[in-house]
Order: C-alpha cells, then sequence, then structure tokens
C-alpha cells in the first residue's frame, strides 16, 4: 500500500492539535483519510521521529504509529467529558475508557494526558472522598479502605496522603452518629447487641472502637459479650 501525506499541519483550532490528510492507495483503489492529533501524542507515538510533512510518502508502520494517536486523542476527549461528570482516578478512568470500545494502550495514554494536564488530581480527590465517607457516610477506617481499593487510587497517591488523612478523620464522632441513628433497644440483650456489633463492623468498625463508643454515651450493655473477634484487623493500605 503507498500512503502520501496530502496534508500536514497545526490545526486552526489550536489547542496543541496537528490535522493530517492521507491518501491511501492500494491498487486501483484510492481513498482519503483525514485525522486530528494532539501535538502530546503525535510526539510520544513518533517516539523521537519527525512528524511527516505534506508531500512525504510513509511506510505502513508510521501510519499505524499515527492511528494510534488518532485514537489516543479520541479518547482523550472523551476521558475529558467523563472527568466533567465527577472525579475519577487514573485507573478508573482507563476502565471507563475500555468500556467505551477505546483500546487498552489509547486508553492508558488518554488517562496519562489528563494527569499529566492536571484534568486529574488524585491526591484532592482521595482526600475529599475520605472526608465525605466518614462524615457523610459515617463508614469506618475497614470500609474506607476498602472503598479507597475499589476507586484504583495509585499506590503513590496512597503512600502520598492516606495515612495522614486517615489520622485527620473524626471516627468517633461517625461512630457515634450512626450508633444513634439505631433502635433504641439495638443493645438491649444479647442477641440484639451481638447484631448492632454486626451492622456496625460491616460500616468498617472495630469491636473496641464500638465498645468505647457504647461507654461514651453510657450504654449499660457496652461490655456485653458480641460474639466479635477483637484481634480481627484490617490491612494496611500501604501493603497490597
Amino acid at each position: 500500500m503507498q500512503i502520501t501525506v496530502l496534508l500536514a499541519q497545526p490545526s486552526q483550532e489550536g489547542n496543541g492539535k496537528y490535522e493530517f490528510t492521507l491518501q491511501l492507495t492500494n491498487g486501483t483503489q484510492t481513498e482519503q483519510r483525514s485525522m486530528l492529533i494532539f501535538l502530546f501524542f503525535l510526539r510520544e507515538k513518533l517516539a523521537g521521529a519527525p512528524i511527516p510533512m505534506t508531500g512525504d510518502m510513509i511506510d505502513c508502520a508510521l501510519y499505524e504509529s499515527l492511528l494510534l494517536a488518532e485514537e489516543a486523542t479520541r479518547a482523550a476527549w472523551k476521558a475529558v467529558n467523563l472527568l466533567a461528570f465527577g472525579d475519577k482516578t487514573r485507573g478508573q478512568l482507563e476502565i471507563k475508557l475500555r468500556q467505551k470500545g477505546f483500546s487498552a494502550q489509547a486508553s492508558a495514554a488518554a488517562a496519562r494526558f489528563c494527569q499529566q494536564r492536571g484534568y486529574i488530581r488524585e491526591e484532592e480527590h482521595l482526600l475529599r472522598l475520605m472526608q465525605v465517607l466518614c462524615d457523610q457516610k459515617l463508614y469506618g477506617p475497614a470500609r474506607i479502605r476498602q472503598a479507597v481499593r475499589e476507586r484504583r487510587f495509585s499506590r503513590a497517591t496512597i503512600q502520598a496522603v492516606f495515612a495522614a488523612a486517615m489520622a485527620e478523620l473524626d471516627f468517633d464522632a461517625a461512630l457515634d452518629k450512626r450508633i444513634s441513628q439505631m433502635k433504641e433497644d439495638a443493645f438491649s440483650g444479647r442477641e440484639n447487641t451481638a447484631k448492632s456489633y454486626a451492622s456496625l463492623m460491616r460500616y468498617g468498625f472495630q469491636a473496641d472502637q464500638i465498645r468505647a463508643a457504647l461507654k461514651r454515651i453510657g450504654c449499660d450493655d457496652a461490655d456485653a459479650a458480641d460474639g466479635t473477634d477483637d484481634d480481627a484487623q484490617p490491612s494496611d493500605m500501604t501493603e497490597d
């Protein structure tokens, strides 16, 4: 196949984009293809090779590189639209893009582009998320760890802010409020107490935290048997 660059120039739209018109000839068949590519992806995919110019003949390998750069550009546009609807981690964004039909390579490139351009701010996202989960959702430490894992924050982000953020969260207040929302007989009798402990532990609180909270509010059953294993502790985020 013969591939000729009919047009190669910076886009009139600006914003670091390049436009191409290629003519593809295969025997007696000829077709034209137009492309709009972010310079970010063009340089990345060409890996140091010069940008094709108008009138150049290019080989199939270079053509494939242009196709990958074009797909990454389309993925980046979609990524920006997805981020407009709410915060996403780089990992979440890659998954969303693949679900939209983009290749793994284009999805990863688009997510990297968004992060480098500051559209993804994982540390700020993580801090906001943890605050909301504690203060509004009334989650305990274990449930917050689980939520952070599910959202695929990068290891670097977790190592940078997770431990310090956990230390600042008011889990006592969250637990006290959750207990205040339970039925009046939630800790009346052994069976009710065990069920209430189990419910609170599903929200991420440990047995010792629950006992301390019950003592704070003067519950007579604070020391009642709860059927829990005090030695069971959630794994540390940094051990994944």
